[in-house]
């Protein structure tokens, strides 16, 4: 056929192919994001969580590691005694460590099985969270319809939370006798490198600070045992009243005889750095001479 040609007519727009690539990369972007919901944001937001307190911890026991290889390796202390020390020594001078030390725990218990859900079972581990959180949780009733389905879950539940009571008075009363163990001051003291003093008088708080200024030098971190014949609680809540100014460096106190082969190992005196010994000012001076040597 023979086409004629109209001047009037316009070419068709060049930029169709254009639109539409650009229309297909919008709903390839809508289709994306479309598949997201309540369950992946949240998953997402618990997984960050997770790994960034690991991000946060796995310094912190790198740290550990280093200052028990310069200080207290020589002394014969494995590593795992010392990080236990660290870490009991944290948990009980921090009113913030309980709930941190349960989020992690809850956090690492759901993510950990999510993840291995989602390895064994399949899905997605966001979608596996819940149902681990569900599980962690014990109730059974959640995806029960019937009546019936749901009353018998629930006295699995109150079963389960009466068994799970008795397991947490059993968790608690161990972690009682350690608080106690620690606060009554007859646990081990993992240092090196640390300043020893024994005996405790009115001039330990001066001695204190003054040690507190000549560490200043050493950056200010240094670490003061105090092994005293009187009642840790006694002693801490004097060091404490007294308001000291130690730059940056810890006091740690312990209950014991200073003359005493045993609570000197408890407070590492192998590995100190110096030991100062106190003389009783309760005596004259020759009997407290006497009683030093």
């Amino acid at each position: 056929p023979i086409r004629v040609h109209d001047p009037d007519s316009r070419p068709p727009p060049a930029v169709s192919h254009h639109v539409s690539t650009a229309g297909a990369e919008e709903g390839a972007s809508e289709s994306w994001f479309s598949g997201w919901t309540a369950h992946h944001v949240g998953g997402t937001l618990v997984f960050l969580a997770f790994f960034a307190l690991l991000c946060t911890i796995i310094p912190i026991v790198i740290a550990q590691r280093k200052q028990w290889e310069e200080t207290v390796k020589c002394s014969g202390e494995s590593f795992a005694a010392f990080l236990n020390y660290r870490f009991m020594d944290w948990f009980t001078s921090n009113t913030y460590a309980p709930s941190l030390v349960l989020v992690f725990l809850t956090l690492s218990l759901i993510v950990c099985g999510a993840v291995l859900y989602a390895i064994l079972v399949g899905g997605s581990p966001s979608k596996a969270l819940w149902r681990i959180f569900v599980w962690s949780t014990a109730s059974p009733a959640e995806g029960e319809t019937s009546g019936g389905g749901r009353f018998l879950g629930t006295i699995v539940t109150v079963c389960g939370l009466i068994i799970l009571s008795l397991l947490l008075g059993i968790v608690s009363e161990v972690f009682s006798t350690k608080m106690n163990e620690i606060k009554s001051g007859v646990s081990r003291v993992v240092e090196g490198d640390h300043t020893l003093i024994l005996g405790f008088t009115e001039c330990t708080c001066s001695l204190l600070e003054e040690l507190g200024k000549a560490r200043i030098s050493d950056g200010g971190n240094g670490v003061f045992v105090v092994l005293s014949r009187e009642p840790k609680d006694e002693v801490e809540q004097y060091v404490s009243n007294d308001a000291l100014k130690l730059r940056g460096s810890r006091v740690i106190v312990r209950s014991g005889n200073p003359v005493s082969t045993r609570d000197l190992v408890k407070v590492s005196a192998a590995s100190a750095r110096q030991v100062v010994i106190l003389a009783d000012t309760a005596v004259d001076p020759e009997e407290a001479d006497a009683r030093s040597i």
